[in-house]
């Protein structure tokens, strides 16, 4: 999660819209999710990188799917 954190605000400093604003601005927009059948280490992981996380529902089969994490960022 440190190198995805590291790469994302690499790439939103790079983009026009945000290249003014500085790291730590840019870390509060960061939002990783992951399942709610992940392990503990994720949630743990996101505290020690500083970075938001929600925690998702999965289907019925304990997975993830793509449509539900679509959902969740159009509705933000």
């Amino acid at each position: 999660m440190l190198a995805a954190r590291a790469q994302a605000i690499a790439r939103l400093k790079e983009s026009s819209a945000y290249s003014h604003l500085d790291e730590t601005a840019l870390l509060g927009r960061l939002m990783a999710y992951c399942s709610r059948e992940s392990h503990s280490c994720v949630e743990k992981d996101a505290m020690i990188s500083f970075v938001k996380l929600r925690i998702l529902e999965p289907d019925e089969k304990s997975v993830l799917r793509g449509e539900t994490l679509r959902q969740v960022i159009i509705s933000l």
